[in-house]
């Protein structure tokens, strides 16, 4: 039909239809949405209604998981210090066996089991499982000292090194667990500062010729964060006692500041017992360096696997599969072999939401404290 009242006029957004009504002028057009933009909307809505129902269903199962439907059996018994953290176990290799990598579960034959820490190490008191901390790594050590069909492990590192009060608990805990299970260290990529430290409390130190290594000090690391606040127009105030004149930190620009002095004998504390740890730790290897030819070396330098192996700051070179032979032909008596990797499993909720809160959690502190500081056994770049 030509006739102009029931013609379709299209412009880029919309498309006019005349509609006959006896109040308005028949000749004028209404604007109306195209079809296909209301079949785009209901399209999107039933969408996200689909994926609301898949979350539903999911926060569900990561509810039950941290209630202890999914924990292996047993582990939620073995001590409140790790039942909130649910650790599983991945086969990667096996000795003699018929079962290819990364397929099938482990069953009832003899384990190397590989605790890696490849991350910056923090302290923690309670479990925290979006970071990599003292407490993670000692569920880990756990549940391999707990295992009976567990007979050697591997501290694998790749870390820079981390908190001090992360060093005590751990090195005391590896030295145990090695008077009954042989704990081998393998430096894969780097391994200073905390990860050497921790290294040195193991039965042997294995490394990759071009690994990192070494670092052995001490430093107190501190951000100040007053400038933002100024230029947000915040502004920070401290009142302290009449006496506390160190209670804000003191001076820390000035090396011949009473509040540097004192900071320096507080780190010089701390490196004693680094060096300490370290040189036990060499003596217990069978090294040949000498504690003055370590305080030579003991100056925060790094070195590389085989640099350290020349001057004993560790045992042997290998490759990581080497270092599986060694321990298998070492301490394992039966030719089949399972190695395993431990993983820690996040519930759901924690995966998604765990770093965010945490960052929204520190939001206060970082505004109420604005000079953040930790003491670090740590290597600087």
């Amino acid at each position: 039909m030509n006739d102009q009242n029931t013609q379709q006029i299209t412009d880029n957004t919309y498309r006019y239809v005349p509609v006959m009504t006896s109040h308005e002028d028949h000749t004028t057009p209404k604007r109306r949405l195209p079809r296909h933009i209301g079949v785009l909307s209901c399209s999107v809505l039933f969408f996200l209604s689909v994926m609301a129902c898949i979350a539903s269903v999911l926060i569900f199962a990561a509810g039950a998981s941290g209630f202890g439907l999914h924990k292996s059996p047993g582990w939620k018994d073995r001590g409140s210090y790790y039942q909130n953290v649910y650790i599983s176990e991945q086969l990667v290799y096996s000795f003699e066996g018929s079962r290819p990598i990364f397929e099938g579960s482990v069953g009832s034959v003899d384990k190397i089991a590989v605790i890696n820490i490849d991350e910056v190490i923090s302290y923690t008191t309670k479990p925290d499982i979006t970071i990599l901390s003292n407490y993670t790594i000692a569920a880990q050590l756990h549940k391999a000292q707990e295992d009976p069909y567990v007979k050697a492990i591997i501290l694998r590192f790749n870390t820079p090194g981390g908190a001090v009060g992360a060093a005590e608990p751990l090195c005391r805990q590896i030295k145990a667990i090695d008077q009954n299970k042989p704990v081998i260290a393998f430096i894969d990529n780097l391994g200073a500062s905390l990860g050497y430290l921790l290294a040195n409390c193991t039965r042997s130190i294995y490394s990759r010729p071009d690994a990192l290594t070494g670092s052995i000090g001490v430093v107190y690391a501190a951000i100040d964060y007053t400038g933002i606040l100024t230029n947000l127009g915040a502004k920070y105030y401290v009142v302290t006692n009449s006496s506390g004149t160190q209670k804000t930190g003191g001076d820390l620009t000035n090396p011949d500041s009473a509040a540097y002095k004192r900071l320096q004998s507080i780190l010089d504390e701390t490196f004693d017992y680094f060096f300490q740890t370290v040189l036990s730790g060499r003596k217990r290897a069978g090294s040949f360096i000498t504690e003055s030819e370590l305080r030579k070396y003991a100056d925060g330098s790094v070195f590389s696997g085989k640099q350290a192996a020349q001057i004993g700051l560790v045992d042997h070179l290998a490759e990581y599969e080497d270092v599986l032979n060694t321990v298998r032909d070492t301490y394992i008596d039966t030719e089949a072999v399972d190695v395993v990797e431990y993983q820690i499993d996040p519930d759901l909720f924690t995966l998604l939401f765990g770093s965010t809160s945490k960052f929204i959690g520190e939001l206060p502190n970082l505004i109420m404290q604005p000079k953040r500081s930790e003491l670090m056994f740590i290597m600087q770049e």
